[in-house]
């Protein structure tokens, strides 16, 4: 990056290009908006995630399932957090505009940074998301083949190498310069600093759309997709197998000690069992939303970094801002899927946060009663004394 002139480029004709007024309309409205909808999910979800964060790796909640899903609740926590910060900078300080509102070189390191951040952090979790399927997927085929912490711990650093690879790829190809005239004004004396491509580096630009819309979104979808269909799959296979046995031989009515250990045991194991399918199914829910929030916008960036510039201003750009919105969305909402999905997660959340949390303003309140019974006996004791 460097301090120099800036020549931002042209900008494009689109004369020739097809026009989706439903789109523009669309844009013109709902950018009014954007940054209040997208402030309020991203505190909602730093709120929930955090909360994710602290239920999961309580004691009786550890397992290497709910290492994954602490990871992803990280890693879209501090998505949003990078998110939230370029968003009030850029609506609330400034102006996505780059002439509108002088920028500062600081304050356009700080885009840069913050965006991705953003951008590094979406894709570790998006990395997880897909572990997480294919983890469930090998413990519902290979039960005897179980997941280790240490296959858990592989992932996250492979997955935190491959977001800061991309974190440094995306920031290699841009420059930070003055903005010059005739962009702006020749009678303005303060500078104007915007970031553009580097010279000679359009490919690597290219290339980042690509690796974040074909590689990071649509394939995560597909593979997310092809594993939800293996569980999926052997859901309906053990249903069919608890069915035909559910369906055998009646109980005797006289049981032996030894029969009645067996059925007690089959008990216990039906339990478990109905256990690991609302496990299966909770997290058959949060990689359904991914790909429903992702693929999308997989496909679109994916096609912008293959069309030229008509399809990235006249379709993407109008809409860009509602698919990143939906993304946020969906990183915020694990916290509902898992309450709704998941008794002992709900059990965890009431012991750790709700009685916790009553506890201590209890306490304290009864703390403060007793100080101020405490301040009253002594003047008690002076009225009593002067009578």
């Amino acid at each position: 990056m460097t301090d120099g002139a800036l020549n931002l480029p042209p900008e494009p004709d689109l004369s020739n290009c097809t026009r989706y007024l439903g789109l523009e309309a669309f844009d013109l409205h709902y950018k009014t908006v954007h940054a209040y909808l997208s402030l309020g999910i991203c505190f909602f979800g730093i709120f929930t995630n955090t909360l994710n964060a602290v239920i999961l790796t309580h004691n009786h909640m550890r397992s290497p399932t709910n290492l994954l899903l602490t990871s992803i609740a990280i890693a879209d926590s501090v998505t949003m957090v990078a998110y939230v910060a370029k968003d009030v900078y850029l609506h609330f300080i400034t102006s996505p505009d780059p002439v509108t509102v002088p920028h500062g070189r600081g304050g356009i390191y700080f885009v840069l940074l913050t965006n991705f951040t953003a951008i590094g952090g979406h894709i570790f979790s998006t990395i997880m998301t897909v572990m997480l399927a294919a983890f469930r997927c090998w413990m519902l085929y290979r039960p005897q083949c179980q997941v280790l912490y240490k296959h858990i711990k592989q992932t996250i650093v492979v997955a935190a190498l491959l977001s800061v690879a991309m974190f440094v790829l995306g920031i290699s190809a841009l420059v930070v310069g003055k903005l010059a005239p005739p962009i702006v004004p020749e009678n303005i004396t303060q500078d104007y600093y915007w970031f553009a491509v580097r010279e000679g580096l359009d490919y690597v630009d290219r290339a980042n759309f690509v690796i974040y819309g074909c590689f990071s979104k649509l394939a995560s979808s597909i593979l997310i997709a092809f594993f939800t269909g293996l569980i999926l799959a052997a859901m309906e296979k053990a249903r069919r197998r608890y069915l035909k046995l559910k369906q055998g031989s009646p109980r005797p009515k006289a049981l032996t000690s030894e029969q009645a250990m067996n059925m007690e045991r089959t008990d216990v194991g039906k339990r478990e069992s109905r256990g690991n399918h609302r496990t299966t199914v909770m997290l058959v829910a949060v990689v359904v939303s991914f790909i429903i929030t992702e693929a999308p916008q997989g496909v679109i960036i994916t096609v912008v970094a293959i069309q030229d510039y008509c399809f990235l201003y006249t379709f993407y750009a109008p809409i860009g801002d509602l698919l990143d919105l939906l993304v946020l969305l969906n990183s915020s909402t694990n916290f509902i899927l898992y309450c709704a999905m998941s008794a002992q997660f709900r059990k965890s959340f009431k012991e750790l946060v709700m009685e916790e949390l009553f506890h201590r303003l209890c306490r304290q309140k009864g703390a403060g009663s007793a100080e101020g019974q405490n301040a009253k006996r002594p003047a008690e004791t002076v009225l009593v004394n002067r009578i």
